[in-house]
């Protein structure tokens, strides 16, 4: 368990995608997601195809929002005034959000599904410690861990009130789900008697998908509805535990392929993929002199790594100001959610990218 918690981690710490575009003529018009005050710790972390965007908000005590075309949503507001921590991890196209919330009293996390005005509660097994949920299609199935009083977690999937745990692979006793597509595939990683491997998890059945050749692990991020899995793929680990060579893979049918890295990588990995195959994320580079590293919000374009910085729109007022260091979305319409560091201020905030030609 502790090397799966380990790699899945260090991905989703380190990495942050790639994405594939149409078009290399696609340029994206920049919008910051922000509040009348505004506060660094928007992370955009669900995105659908209305372009509605959900998150934690650690600029409001850890709350969360939900925000589309400029308006600002506290979640909070649904919950008892006293509910400390309320994080929001996904949204579908019929606009219900899933995540978690504290309960101050019992010092326990519980999963939560606010549809409308009504937040419903999402359990797994009885007498479970804390559940989180991450992801939610448009079948209503909700993807989440639930776990036990020492921490130690099991997948599961939600459908009508029903929870059905997801096992790890064969030789494996750990698993971690990330997302569900719209035909209840799930995607994730499972230990297993070879090492960490990226998997799918097919009507409740562990699907491994391997490595490409020379990867000791990999791990599972995201897929569309086409079955196209993205994630990465991990080849050495120095004395220290660090990962210096991390790369993103995309599996398709059976077959992984190693995604190219832009020049000078050091560590990419992919976020997300929609439905007509563009990948989101980021590289980092690490400087040979101070080891500090430097993300780069990604894209691949026709198999292409980009720098997603040189697509926004030379004409957007923001351009010569916003750096996109992490690309965390990218929904149907081509719509792109990111972070990114604003020179004018050295804040960390949320933006928007939408195509424009």
């Amino acid at each position: 368990m502790k090397q799966l918690a380990v790699s899945s981690l260090t991905l989703g710490l380190l990495l942050s995608a790639t994405s594939v575009v149409t078009s290399a003529e696609v340029r994206y018009h920049l919008t910051p997601i922000v509040v009348d005050d505004p506060p660094t710790g928007l992370l955009p972390l669900g995105l659908n195809n209305k372009g509605q965007v959900v998150g934690p908000d650690a600029g409001l005590s850890t709350r969360s929002f939900a925000w589309r075309n400029g308006e600002y949503v506290d979640l909070g507001a649904f919950f008892d005034p006293s509910t400390p921590v309320i994080d929001a991890e996904g949204i579908n196209d019929r606009s219900d959000v899933v995540g978690a919330y504290l309960i101050p009293a019992e010092n326990a996390f519980r999963g939560f599904l606010l549809r409308g005005n009504e937040v419903i509660g999402v359990e797994a097994v009885a007498g479970e410690a804390h559940v989180f949920l991450r992801d939610i299609n448009n079948r209503n199935q909700i993807v989440g861990t639930t776990h036990d009083t020492s921490f130690f977690g099991r997948p599961f999937v939600w459908d009508r009130g029903e929870a059905m745990l997801l096992a790890p692979l064969a030789g494996g006793s750990a698993a971690d789900a990330n997302h569900i597509n719209d035909r209840g595939i799930v995607v994730g990683g499972s230990d297993s008697a070879e090492g960490v491997r990226a998997v799918i998890w097919r009507e409740g059945e562990a699907i491994d998908l391997g490595v490409v050749p020379g990867a000791l692990s990999s791990f599972g991020t995201n897929l569309n509805n086409r079955g196209q899995v993205v994630g990465a793929v991990q080849f050495t680990v120095d004395e220290f535990g660090v990962v210096p060579d991390v790369r993103a893979f995309v599996w398709e049918r059976g077959v992984m392929s190693e995604l190219p890295s832009l020049t000078g990588a050091r560590i990419s990995g992919p976020s997300d993929i929609n439905n007509k195959g563009d990948i989101v994320g980021s590289t980092v580079f690490i400087d040979a002199a101070t080891q500090i590293p430097r993300s780069v919000a990604t894209m691949w374009a026709n198999g292409v790594g980009v720098d997603l910085q040189n697509l926004i729109r030379s004409d957007n007022p923001l351009q010569p100001f916003v750096t996109l260091e992490v690309a965390l979305e990218i929904n149907d319409r081509g719509q792109i959610v990111a972070r990114g560091r604003d020179s004018r201020t050295n804040d960390f905030n949320a933006y928007l990218l939408s195509p424009s030609r």
